[in-house]
C-alpha cells in the first residue's frame, strides 16, 4: 500500500521533474524477482518522488472516490520516511512515470545532488532476504535559487501601505504607470509577513538563524546582484552577489547572518562578493560619494564670486530644504564649515572606497565604470544588534541617499533629495540628472522623507521588484591568480597627506573627483622614490606641462623601495583653472614598508619570502600552498589530553606538530601615528601563537607569562576562536617574527581543511573613528588529512589486549611478532576494563606535512599519538562503527585515476551503516578498503573432500562434531551460505569497479557461514538476520610482512592435517607468505570475532605525499 498526497492539482506536476522507468520483457518477473526504488537517508531529506499510477494497479474504493474529487492517483513512492519501494513491473513493453520534487536547496551541509536508485532483486531462499543484482541510478541536481538585477525587464513592482506613507505611494504609482509595469500593493492587514506573495508559480524560501545574531544587515535591501560580467577571463553570465559584512579586522560587528551567507554560497552561480557596509545604516551596493558631495557643495559656494552673473538672492545661500535635525535650514557654508561633518565623512568615503576596490577587483570594473553621485553621511551612535546593551558608531545619509533608488528599466524612482536651491531648482537633482539622463535614463524624484528617510530607509528600501530571469541557463555554467590591486585613495587640495604605502601595491587617486571647483587642467612632480603614471596617456611630453582634466583621469602612484625614514616620499599635484590659473595643490608625504606574511607555500619545508602562491592551495607535484597539521598528540605526561584543547604551548616539542608563520617587515624605525598591524581570521579552525622576541611585549597575555616562564620562551596566544583579531607589533628596519600555527580540526563534511590566515595595514581616520585596512596580505593552509595504513605497508608495533581467557591467542602472538621481527605491546585489563577488541576500539593511521609527521589514532589517547575521534549526534551507532569494519586497500590505479594512498572501505549490510558521521569524516579524508571470504570456495572444497572419501571428517572444534557429509547436506545452511555469497558478490563488483580489479585479483578463501537472530542496533525491540562464521574465519587475519596470523579454523582432519589449514598455506604460500594459525576460538571465535579484531598494528606511512596528489 502506498501512502498518497491528496489534493495535489494537476498544475502541481509541472513543478517536478519526470522520471521514466522503460522495460521490456515478459508478462511477468519470475518468482520472487521484483522492482526496488530507493535513496539514502541523506537524499531523502531533499527529495520526495510520486509515481502516476497505472491503470493495472487497483487501489481501494476511498482512495479512489478522494481522488476522483480532484485528480488522478500519484501515491507517495519516496521521501524521508520511506527510503525504499518496491514499485510494479508492467511487462511488456512499458513506461512508468515518476515525479520528483525537491524539498530544499543547496547549502552548506547539501551540495545539491540527489542520486535515486533503481534496482532488480533476486531471491534466495524462502526466509532470507533479497540481494540485488542490477542498479541504474539516476541522478539530479536541485536548482539553486537566482537573484535577478536591475539592468533585467521588470514584471510587477511590490510596495507596502502604512499609515504614513501616503506621498510615497503616490509617487511611486506614478512612476510603476508611467514605466508601464503592475504595481502591488500589500496593505497593513497583509504587511505583517511575507507569504502573502507565495502562491502557484511563486515560491518561497527562508533561512532562520541558530542563534540571535541577526543583524540589520540582514534585511534584504542589503543585498543585491551585479549584472553578468567577466572578471580576469572568469565568466559571470548570472552576475555576482552582493552581501554587507563587517571589516575583516573587526573584533565585533555587524554581519550577514551565517545561515544566510552560508545559502548563498552553496547556490554557486553567481559567487558571493562580501562588501564592508557594517559603517552604514540602510547600506545599498550601489555606490555614493562624500567627496563628490563636497565638490559639488563647494562648487555652489564658488559661484558667488566666480558667477558674477548669478544673482545673490538666486545663488547665495542656497539653504536645504529639509535636514535631519528636524527643519534645521543649513546654508551650503554652514556644512562646508563644519570640521566635525567633514571627518565623518572622509571615514565614511574611506569605507565606500574600500567596496569600491573589491567591486573593481571581483567585478572586472574601472574607474569609468562607476560614477560617483553626490551623497553626505553624518555618524550616529546605534544599539549593537547582539548585545543591546552596547552602541556603536554607523553612517546615516545626511539627505535622503539617491543611490538608494528603484530602477524600472528606463526610469529611475530617485529619493527626493532636498538639496540647495540655485536658481529654483535643487542642485543635487540637476546633478543627478546631469549624471543619469547623459545615460538615456529618466529621473523622476519620490517624496520619501517622511515615511521612509526619518526611518533610516529609502525608496529601494519601501519597494521591491519581481523582474524576468536572465536568458541564460545556469547548468551551462562552466564551473572552472590573484592579482594585487591598486587601492583607492583620496587627497584634498590645499592640505598636506600622510600616508603610509605598501611596496608592490599602488594607490590609484581619482583626480577629477579630487579636484577643486573649475578645474580643467593638472600637473604631478615627484621625489624619484614615488613612481606614478597618469591615465589616461596624456599627450604632453614634459611631466611638468599643465593636462586636461577629464571626468576618468587617474593617477596610480608606486614605492619603488622601503622608506629609510618616514615621510621620506613626496608627491605634489596641482590644479589650474581655464587660463592655468593655479586653483589649488595637493601634496602627499609618502611612507613606503615592505610586508610579507609568509608560510612554506612550495612545500620543502622552509619558510620563503613572499611566495607568489601563498594566498591559493593546489594539488599535485607541481602544486603549491602551506599545510597544517591539527594538533592531536599529547606532550604531557600526566592528565594526558590533545594539545589542541589546551590553550598554551605546554613544551618546545610541541612546537614541531604546529606549522610556522613568518612575518616579514623591512621600512621606518616606526610607523606613521595611528598606523598599525592586525593579524586576523574568519574560520576559527586554527590557532596562532607568537615566538615571542628578545623584548617582552606589553599586550601578551598574563597567564601566558606566568606559566611559560618555567619552561619555555613565552609564546602568547595571538589568533583562536575567542580572539579572531589582535594587533602584532611592528618592530622597524628589516624584521622578522615568528608565529606558529596549529590546527584544531580535520577536514570533514562541513569543513573541506582549507584556511585563511590575514594580515593587514590599518590607516587611521581620525580621532574617535575606526581605522580602516589598507593592505591585506593572505597566507593559505590545508589541514593535513588523516590517512590510514593497508597492510602492505611494514609493521613497527602491533598492540593486544589482555584478558583474563585469551593466555593461548597472547602466547601465539607473542611468538608470530617475534619471529616477524617487531615490537608487541600488551594492553592489560586495567587499562582495557575486560575490553578484548583491539582492531574495534581504534584505528591507526598518520598525518603528514613537510616539516613533521606523526601517527593518530581514531579513538583512544596514547603517550606520542595523536587522537582524533567522532561522536554521533543521534543514538544510531551500529556495530559496523567497531574499526575492525574499516580498511585501506594497498595504492590502486583504476580507469586512469591514480590512488597513490589506496581508499579506503568500510561495511555495510541491510539495515545497518556506519555511522554517518565517520562516513562524513573518511571521506574528507579521501580515502578508502575490505577482505573477501566465499562459502562457495568452502562447498568446492568440502565437496572435494567428500569425493576422495573423506565425508566423515569431523570439524575439530565444533561442538556438535559434524562431519563433512552433514555439513553439506544440510539444505537450510546451503541456503543461508547462497545468501551470503550473493552479499559477497555484490561487494566483489563493487571491489572490482572502485579498485580496478579483475577476478584474478582476488583470492577466494573457503569459509562457510550460518545466519542467527540479532537485536538490531538501533531499536533493541527488533531483530534482524546477520551472518557469523561457521568456523573461525581465516580472512580476519593480521598481516606482518610476510608473516601472517590467520585464526585456527580446526577444519576437518586428512591424513592428520587440517584440510582448511593445508588449503590456506596452498594459496598463500605460492605468494611467498608464511602462514600461522593461532587459536582464537574460546576467546574470540565464539564472541564472533577473530584474531584480525583482537589485534592492531601501528604500520610505517607511505613514501607517497599525499599533497602531491592529482585531484
Amino acid at each position: 500500500m502506498y501512502p498518497h498526497i491528496f489534493s495535489m492539482p494537476f498544475s502541481n506536476l509541472k513543478d517536478m521533474s519526470v522520471m521514466v522507468l522503460r522495460t521490456k520483457g515478459p508478462a511477468k518477473l519470475p518468482e520472487g524477482y521484483k522492482l526496488t526504488m530507493h535513496i539514502s537517508q541523506g537524499d531523502a531529506e531533499s527529495v520526495r518522488v510520486f509515481r502516476a499510477r497505472s491503470s493495472g494497479v487497483e487501489s481501494n474504493s476511498l482512495q479512489k472516490l478522494l481522488f476522483n474529487l480532484f485528480v488522478k492517483e500519484y501515491p507517495l513512492v519516496l521521501s524521508n520516511e520511506v527510503l525504499s519501494q518496491e514499485v510494479p513491473y508492467l511487462g511488456g513493453v512499458s513506461e512508468m512515470k515518476f515525479y520528483v520534487e525537491g524539498l530544499r536547496f543547496p547549502d552548506k551541509d547539501f551540495d545539491g545532488l540527489i542520486s535515486i536508485n533503481l534496482s532488480l532483486l533476486e531471491p534466495i531462499s524462502d526466509g532470507l532476504p533479497e540481494t540485488p543484482i542490477f542498479t541504474d541510478t539516476a541522478v539530479f541536481r536541485v536548482a539553486p535559487w537566482i537573484m535577478t538585477p536591475n539592468t533585467l525587464q521588470p514584471v510587477e513592482v511590490f510596495v507596502c501601505c502604512t499609515s504614513d506613507n501616503y506621498q510615497f505611494l503616490k509617487g511611486m504609482r506614478n512612476l510603476v504607470t508611467k514605466s508601464g509595469y503592475k504595481l502591488k500593493i500589500c496593505h497593513e492587514y497583509m504587511n505583517r509577513g511575507d507569504r502573502w506573495m507565495q502562491g502557484p508559480d511563486f515560491g518561497y524560501v527562508t533561512r532562520l538563524a541558530q542563534r540571535e545574531d541577526v543583524s540589520s544587515l540582514d534585511s534584504f535591501g542589503n543585498l543585491e546582484v551585479s549584472p553578468p560580467v567577466t572578471v580576469n577571463g572568469k565568466n559571470y553570465p548570472l552576475g555576482r552577489i552582493l552581501i554587507g559584512v563587517a571589516f575583516p579586522t573587526a573584533t565585533k560587528g555587524r554581519n550577514m547572518t551565517k545561515v544566510v551567507q552560508d545559502f548563498l554560497w552553496a547556490q554557486k552561480v553567481q559567487e558571493p562578493v562580501a562588501l564592508f557596509s557594517d559603517w552604514l545604516l540602510g547600506f545599498r551596493l550601489l555606490l555614493a560619494s562624500p567627496d563628490a558631495g563636497y565638490k559639488l557643495f563647494r562648487g555652489l559656494q564658488r559661484m558667488d564670486t566666480g558667477k558674477p552673473n548669478c544673482s545673490r538672492s538666486s545663488c547665495y545661500p542656497p539653504h536645504f530644504q529639509k535636514g535631519l535635525k528636524d527643519e534645521e535650514q543649513q546654508t551650503v557654508d554652514e556644512i562646508l564649515n563644519d570640521k566635525g561633518l567633514a571627518a565623518e565623512n572622509n571615514y565614511v568615503q574611506s569605507c565606500i572606497d574600500w567596496n569600491r576596490d573589491v567591486l573593481k577587483r571581483e567585478l572586472g570594473l574601472d574607474d569609468e565604470d562607476i560614477i560617483d553621485l553626490p551623497i553626505l553621511f553624518k555618524l550616529v551612535m546605534e544599539e549593537n544588534d547582539n548585545n543591546k546593551a552596547e552602541t556603536e558608531l554607523r553612517a546615516v545619509a545626511y539627505y535622503p541617499d539617491m543611490v538608494n533608488m528603484i530602477v524600472l528599466g528606463k526610469n529611475l524612482g530617485i529619493p527626493k533629495p532636498f538639496g540647495p536651491k540655485v536658481n529654483g531648482r535643487c542642485a543635487l537633482e540637476v546633478e543627478m540628472c546631469s549624471l543619469m539622463e547623459g545615460l538615456g535614463l529618466s529621473c523622476t524624484f519620490i517624496d520619501d522623507f517622511a515615511s521612509y528617510h526619518k526611518q533610516l530607509g529609502e525608496v529601494h528600501c519601501g519597494s521591491n521588484v519581481r523582474r524576468e530571469p536572465f536568458d541564460f541557463k545556469w547548468w551551462n555554467l562552466e564551473m572552472t591568480s590573484a592579482m594585487m590591486h591598486p587601492r583607492t585613495f583620496r587627497v584634498d587640495y590645499d592640505h598636506v597627506t600622510s600616508v603610509v604605502c605598501v611596496v608592490g601595491a599602488g594607490l590609484n587617486v581619482n583626480l577629477n573627483r579630487s579636484a577643486p571647483p573649475g578645474s580643467e587642467f593638472f600637473s604631478v612632480k615627484s621625489t624619484a622614490t614615488a613612481q606614478y603614471s597618469i591615465s589616461p596617456r596624456p599627450q604632453e611630453t614634459s611631466h611638468l606641462s599643465p593636462i586636461p582634466l577629464k571626468g576618468n583621469s587617474a593617477l596610480l602612484i608606486r614605492m619603488s623601495h622601503a622608506s629609510d625614514y618616514e615621510n621620506d616620499g613626496k608627491l605634489s599635484i596641482r590644479y589650474y583653472g581655464e587660463k592655468k590659473d593655479v586653483l589649488g595643490r595637493a601634496l602627499l608625504h609618502l611612507t613606503a614598508v615592505e610586508i610579507s606574511l609568509d608560510v612554506d607555500a612550495d612545500r620543502d619545508g622552509v619558510v620563503e619570502k613572499n611566495n607568489a602562491n601563498k594566498g591559493s592551495w593546489k594539488w599535485g607535484s607541481n602544486g603549491h600552498g602551506a599545510i597544517l597539521l591539527v594538533n592531536c598528540d599529547s606532550e604531557r605526561v600526566f592528565l594526558r589530553k590533545p594539545d589542541s584543547e589546551q590553550d598554551h604551548v605546554s613544551k618546545v616539542s610541541d612546537l614541531k606538530d604546529m606549522s610556522v608563520m613568518v612575518l616579514r617587515t623591512k621600512g621606518p624605525a616606526k610607523l606613521p601615528e595611528g598606523y598599525k598591524l592586525t593579524m586576523h581570521i574568519s574560520q576559527v579552525t586554527q590557532r596562532v601563537s607568537e615566538s615571542s622576541g628578545p623584548d617582552p611585549l606589553e599586550w601578551r597575555a598574563i597567564h601566558c607569562k606566568l606559566l611559560f616562564n618555567d619552561f619555555v620562551k613565552e609564546y602568547p596566544l595571538v589568533l583562536s576562536n575567542e580572539v579572531l583579531s589582535q594587533e602584532v607589533p611592528y618592530l622597524g628596519g628589516v624584521s622578522e617574527m615568528k608565529f606558529y600555527v596549529e590546527g584544531l580540526r580535520f577536514p570533514d563534511k562541513d569543513f573541506d581543511g582549507l584556511i585563511s590566515i590575514n594580515l593587514s595595514l590599518l590607516e587611521p581616520i581620525s580621532d574617535g573613528l575606526p581605522e580602516t585596512p589598507i593592505f591585506t596580505d593572505t597566507a593559505v593552509f590545508r589541514v593535513a588529512p588523516w590517512i590510514m595504513t593497508p597492510n602492505t605497508l611494514q609493521p613497527v608495533e602491533v598492540f593486544v589486549c589482555c584478558t583474563s581467557d585469551n593466555y593461548q591467542f597472547l602466547k601465539a602472538m607473542r611468538n608470530l611478532v617475534t619471529k616477524s621481527g617487531y615490537k608487541l605491546k600488551i594492553c592489560h585489563e586495567y587499562m582495557n576494563r575486560g575490553d578484548r577488541w583491539m582492531q574495534d576500539e581504534l584505528e591507526f593511521g598518520y598525518i603528514d606535512s613537510p616539516h613533521h609527521r606523526f601517527p593518530v589514532v581514531l579513538d583512544s589517547p596514547r603517550r606520542d599519538f595523536g587522537y582524533v575521534t567522532r561522536l554521533a549526534q543521534r543514538e544510531d551507532v551500529s556495530s559496523l562503527d567497531s574499526f575492525g569494519n574499516l580498511e585501506v586497500s594497498p595504492p590502486v590505479t583504476v580507469n586512469g585515476k591514480n590512488y597513490p594512498l589506496g581508499e579506503s572501505s568500510s561495511e555495510a549490510t541491510k539495515g545497518r551503516n556506519m555511522t554517518k558521521v565517520v562516513q562524513d569524516f573518511l571521506w574528507a579524508q579521501k580515502g578508502f578498503r575490505l577482505l573477501l571470504a566465499s562459502p562457495d570456495a568452502g562447498y568446492k572444497l568440502f565437496r572435494g573432500l567428500q569425493r576422495d572419501g573423506h565425508g566423515q571428517a569431523k570439524l575439530s572444534e565444533d561442538e556438535e562434531q559434524q562431519t563433512v557429509d552433514e555439513i553439506l547436506n544440510d539444505k537450510g545452511l546451503a541456503a543461508e551460505n547462497n545468501y551470503v555469497q550473493s552479499c559477497i558478490d555484490w561487494n566483489r563488483d563493487v571491489l572490482k569497479r572502485e579498485l580496478g580489479l579483475d577476478d584474478e585479483d582476488i583470492i577466494d578463501l573457503p569459509i562457510l557461514f550460518k545466519l542467527v537472530m540479532e537485536e538490531n542496533d538501533n531499536n533493541k525491540a527488533e531483530t534482524e538476520l546477520r551472518a557469523v562464521a561457521y568456523y573461525p574465519d581465516m580472512v580476519n587475519m593480521i598481516v606482518l610482512g610476510k608473516n601472517l596470523g590467520i585464526p585456527k579454523p580446526f577444519g576437518p582432519k586428512v591424513n592428520g592435517r587440517c584440510a582448511l589449514e593445508v588449503e590456506m598455506c596452498s594459496l598463500m604460500e605460492g605468494l611467498g607468505l608464511s602462514c600461522t594459525f593461532i587459536d582464537d576460538f574460546a576467546s574470540y571465535h565464539k564472541q564472533l570475532g577473530e584474531v584480525h579484531c583482537g589485534s592492531n598494528v601501528r604500520r610505517e606511512p607511505f613514501d607517497f605525499k599525499w599533497w602531491n596528489l592529482e585531484m
